[in-house]
């Protein structure tokens, strides 16, 4: 039976009828998964951030207008609202309720924003406010660190294909995107069948840092547990001048040194030495034993809301080899956080946070040299 490489180099690769059979399945995913790869590519191509510096003593600028709260002449992105409203102590949840009250509820709500800005106590403060077609969608210091995503993606794509790993997800919310690659090669671990890829997410609007990950996928079921973090890049970074143009250099320069770090990055971590050892991250995984009666306390230690953590332990007590791998284990565990991630109404952004949590589970296990 004919190995299937993506180039020259000696992976420890399964052979089997069972692994070609999942190797199939592999390919099927990746057909699937490129039309969502293109359309965050193509997101990130056509929503360019337009910024703006705004001082605080022009901040009172909230209002109500057909239904949507805005500000100056752009209507708030809920990720923005929320922002707003913490910078000057509003909690989410008083907001919240405000806005479940209908328009009365929003004026209130602006009253409030209006007089805490009028009110702000550092009167020489200045923000960085980030729109996409006339919706503001980041609320932001102006020390934050502007990287452009397109060239950074560029680079992650280029440097996926010298490697001849390929897209198979793409993830892209309003407020941050992530696009997902993958050897396209099955390995086996003891009954498991996984393959192994590189995952690049990022928010240009305060929503998560600029991240590159490596993720195992149980080809069975479609789990993504996202694992090691290669690279995790702030955004905070010097402050802007209220002439955006002025910084533009270094916008461009900063912007490209990502791109090159993240071309460095891919050709390390899909090496075959980092595969084997992530593959031996997941045979320890399954010999960590885990308490069932104990799932809804760590779950809740790791910041599961309480639906949610529910949702995970009956999946983890009752599912079967289609959703997660059998035994009572921290790999079990962890694909039981993984099937949620995917499951109907989840928002992209949810989505890979929970991918993330799956993978510090099997992190927590035993992390690889």
């Amino acid at each position: 039976m004919a190995l299937i490489h993506h180039d020259q180099r000696d992976y420890k690769q399964a052979v089997d009828e069972t692994a070609l059979a999942f190797q199939n399945q592999l390919f099927g995913l990746i057909e699937k998964g490129r039309t969502t790869a293109g359309n965050v590519i193509s997101k990130i191509e056509k929503e360019i951030p337009t910024d703006i510096i705004v001082p605080v003593s022009s901040m009172s600028a909230f209002n109500v207008s057909d239904g949507n709260i805005r500000f100056i002449d752009g209507t708030i992105h809920q990720h923005a609202l929320n922002q707003f409203c913490e910078k000057v102590g509003i909690p989410k949840v008083y907001a919240d309720r405000l806005l479940a009250k209908g328009d009365w509820g929003k004026e209130l709500l602006v009253a409030n924003l209006n007089d805490q800005y009028t009110n702000y106590e550092e009167s020489e403060s200045k923000f960085l406010i980030r729109s996409v077609d006339s919706q503001v969608r980041g609320f932001l210091s102006d020390k934050f660190r502007r990287l452009d995503s397109r060239p950074i993606i560029d680079a992650f794509v280029k440097a996926c294909a010298e490697v001849g790993a390929v897209p198979i997800e793409g993830v892209g919310g309003d407020t941050r995107i992530c696009i997902k690659a993958v050897l396209p090669m099955v390995f086996r671990v003891g009954d498991e069948i996984l393959a192994y890829g590189v995952t690049i997410s990022n928010s240009d609007f305060g929503n998560g840092a600029l991240s590159v990950r490596i993720f195992l996928l149980r080809v069975w079921c479609t789990n993504f547990a996202q694992m090691d973090e290669a690279l995790r890049e702030i955004h905070l970074g010097r402050k802007l001048d209220a002439n955006i143009e002025y910084s533009a250099k270094t916008y461009e320069l900063d912007s490209q040194a990502m791109a090159s770090a993240v071309t460095d990055i891919i050709s390390s971590k899909l090496s075959p030495e980092a595969v084997e050892s992530y593959l031996d991250s997941i045979r320890r995984s399954v010999e960590e034993k885990v308490d069932p009666k104990n799932l809804m306390t760590r779950l809740t230690n790791m910041g599961f809301l309480k639906r949610e953590a529910e949702q995970v332990r009956e999946i983890y007590n009752d599912g079967g080899v289609e959703q997660l791998p059998p035994g009572n284990n921290s790999w079990r565990f962890s694909n039981a956080i993984s099937w949620l991630a995917h499951q109907p109404g989840i928002a992209p952004e949810r989505q890979l946070e929970l991918e993330v949590q799956a993978g510090k589970v099997l992190a927590a296990v035993a992390a690889p040299n």
